[in-house]
């Protein structure tokens, strides 16, 4: 994908391996979040997916496997009950996702997209996310 103003910067996604690459990260990540929401996210944990121009983090989402006897964040977060999930709800079958930011229109899409291939490659069918009025409408766009 190319970003619309600069058609030199080729947009790719990358897994965050490093330290210095999940630290940079994280910064982005915090610094979206101080900017649009006014708050300082709690640690982040899982693997981080980062969208890319160039050498500019234009996007990210985090996700988080968990396991059958412990809840993921939202499930505490939220008064929130299994059986009345849309869909079977396996923990071993669910990422959680999480940071899912962008700052380049439709990089969240893909940064979405491309973390959601690599999950299912690893047996995740359904994706776990906090779903605020502005992520729905992006869902809804997604298809």
């Amino acid at each position: 994908m190319q970003l619309a103003d600069d058609d030199s910067a080729l947009v790719h996604v990358e897994v965050a391996l490093s330290s210095e690459a999940r630290s940079k990260a994280i910064g982005y990540i915090e610094e979206v979040m101080k900017e649009r929401f006014k708050c300082t996210p709690p640690p982040t944990s899982g693997t981080i997916f980062v969208a890319r121009a160039g050498d500019r983090i234009v996007g990210t989402i985090v996700f988080e496997s968990g396991n059958e006897n412990e809840p993921f964040s939202l499930e505490n977060r939220y008064t929130f009950r299994p059986e009345n999930a849309p869909v079977p709800f396996v923990r071993s079958r669910i990422v959680q996702g999480t940071r899912w930011v962008a700052t380049e229109k439709a990089v969240s899409g893909l940064v979405l997209r491309e973390a959601a291939l690599l999950a299912h490659s690893f047996g995740k069918e359904y994706i776990f996310i906090e779903a605020k009025p502005y992520s729905v409408k992006r869902l809804r766009e997604l298809g």
